[in-house]
């Protein structure tokens, strides 16, 4: 009886460890509703570091743990988050997943989901939201599983 506390135990500190600090998928649609601002503190606050900004002024976080490097890279137009990848673990990643897949707001997208790339895409016309798994990563280490999320129609919540 110990062993099996014990060992449910050390899972639970696993996936913790190696997990993302965001919570369910429906955490990371409540960042649309966040201001530029609020959205960068949630990233600080879960322990990722700013890494680079590109071109157009994105900017990238990253949280390393002994195992894998967490990315993290919001889009914003204007104060409002218009798009916002990251990726995780596969397990963590899979319940990631299978939250889409209950989600009855969000429909399969045949037309931008490639099977052969491992790439599926769901829309939420009703959120207005589109999120795009891709269920493989070459430059990645393995184990890892990547997600976008974005919104699909006009940002009308901007200030």
């Amino acid at each position: 009886m110990k062993i099996r506390i014990f060992s449910t135990l050390l899972i639970l500190k696993v996936c913790f460890l190696f997990s993302q600090e965001f919570g369910n998928f429906s955490n990371i649609e409540n960042f649309f509703n966040l201001t530029k601002q609020e959205v960068e503190f949630k990233i600080k606050d879960s322990g990722y570091q700013f890494k680079s900004k590109d071109k157009s002024g994105n900017s990238t976080y990253v949280k390393k743990n002994s195992t894998y490097t967490f990315v993290v890279t919001p889009i914003f137009k204007g104060n409002q988050l218009k798009y916002f990848s990251w990726n995780d673990t596969l397990m963590r990643g899979q319940f990631i997943v299978n939250d889409v897949g209950n989600d009855s707001n969000y429909k399969i997208d045949e037309s931008k989901t490639n099977d052969y790339l491992g790439v599926y895409t769901s829309l939420s016309n009703e959120k207005d939201l589109q999120i795009n798994i891709f269920k493989t990563q070459p430059n990645l280490q393995k184990g890892m599983i990547a997600f976008s999320l974005m919104r699909i129609g006009n940002i009308s919540k901007e200030n």
